[in-house]
């Protein structure tokens, strides 16, 4: 860790409390994702004293007053406040693996909050465990509930977690054990901290769960999406009998060696799927089986697209017709403007270390929107770092009729 560095901000730099200013460039998209601007970042060492050696993941909690990352090389989850109207980013707490009673977070991997935000998990490689904290909405602090680790207590498939996600209803906690070429199903009661291990899906040569890398559920509950090392599989999802059948796989001959993440737009129309070896994002149409059907490839230096160079992480806009991208080698973050009748992406920008004020994006891993539309966070592994953006809406005319010659640079 390089404990000389610090968040970026007008303000005195070793303040916890520090307020992330505007000061990079802007840049026009349509009404519906306007401006991406950096405002700043925070480092390991500095503003935030300890737990982002090795940022590998950030989540932002459904009611937008938390943000929270992990960082692999220090064993921990790092509490952030956010304060939506200021675009403050304040450091709470370090949740440490075995400090102050907590385990399971040796080389915490990934998190995500789960969708009535009572709880926040993380999977850690190291502890091949799967940890649990309860969160409280008013309040800031975390509390440690426990962590389900891999052969203990009839749990299996969690050699190596690399993903965790929970399904949209709460009802269930999904996670890809990569090195156990596993998907691992726990049910979740949302009324209080239970979680139980009910099932374990583990790769046959057919079921394309060979080292897995991300999991997905559609906003609808209905289809469950597993990334691997070459392929993306599709397994229907029955929320009253807990079980998924598998519906199918698309393996390597789809150009997809390398999937690193996978998510199904807000609507539920289209699926995206980062290709880290390939600098690809592959573009699918959801049919009615769920099993996706390939409409489109976007990659880099074809149709001027840059910077999606080893995608990782792909996110929305609220409205979904903003994609944002990791481009990890290129230290990027890539702005795409996606038509939701077909799905397609249209390259508009990207922010990068070569962009003036711009800090923190080395190795750009992980990007996570705010609920309310306002604000972009993502992790920088090779920084050590959580780095915060603005969207800022624009209406403009001409846009209903595609005329983008006609776009404004200022809200009406």
């Amino acid at each position: 860790m390089n404990s000389s560095r610090g968040p970026q901000s007008r303000l005195n730099r070793s303040s916890l409390f520090v307020r992330l200013a505007l000061v990079c460039a802007l840049f026009a998209l349509p009404a519906t994702g306007g401006f991406l601007t950096f405002l700043g970042a925070y480092f390991d060492g500095g503003g935030v004293p300890d737990g982002l050696d090795g940022a590998s993941a950030v989540s932002v909690s459904p009611d937008g007053r938390h943000v929270y990352a992990t960082g692999r090389l220090d064993d921990a989850l790092v509490v952030f406040r956010r304060d939506a109207t200021n675009d403050l980013l304040t450091y709470v707490e370090t949740l440490q693996d075995g400090i102050g009673g907590v385990f399971g977070l040796n080389g915490a991997f990934d998190v995500t909050t789960s969708p009535d935000g009572r709880h926040v998990y993380a999977v850690s490689r190291n502890s091949d465990a799967l940890t649990v904290f309860r969160r409280d909405p008013s309040g800031d602090n975390l509390a440690f509930v426990g962590a389900q680790e891999n052969a203990v207590g009839g749990v299996f498939g969690l050699d190596g977690p690399s993903a965790v996600t929970v399904s949209p209803d709460g009802r269930h906690v999904y996670v890809t054990g990569e090195r156990d070429d596993a998907l691992v199903i726990f049910r979740r009661d949302p009324s209080n901290d239970s979680l139980f291990f009910y099932n374990l899906i583990e790769d046959n040569g057919v079921l394309g769960l060979g080292n897995p890398t991300s999991v997905d559920v559609s906003p609808d509950d209905l289809h469950v999406y597993v990334t691997a090392a070459d392929s993306l599989s599709t397994f229907a999802r029955d929320a009253t009998t807990d079980a998924l059948s598998h519906v199918g796989t698309i393996g390597a001959n789809n150009d997809l060696e390398g999937a690193r993440s996978v998510v199904t737009s807000p609507d539920g129309e289209h699926i995206y799927v980062a290709v880290e070896d390939l600098d690809t994002i592959a573009v699918f149409e959801r049919t009615a089986s769920g099993l996706p059907s390939r409409i489109a490839t976007v990659e880099n230096g074809v149709d001027g697209v840059s910077g999606l160079n080893a995608p990782t992480s792909i996110e929305f806009s609220l409205d979904g017709r903003v994609v944002f991208v990791s481009g990890r080698a290129a230290r990027a973050v890539v702005v795409f403007q996606r038509d939701p009748a077909s799905g397609a992406l249209i390259y508009r920008k990207q922010l990068n270390l070569d962009d003036s004020g711009v800090t923190g994006t080395e190795g750009v891993i992980d990007l996570a929107a705010s609920s309310d539309g306002e604000h972009l966070f993502a992790a920088g592994r090779a920084a050590d770092s959580v780095v915060m953006f603005e969207q800022s809406l624009l209406f403009t005319d001409g846009f209903e009729s595609g005329d983008t010659s006609r776009w404004s640079d200022t809200e009406d």
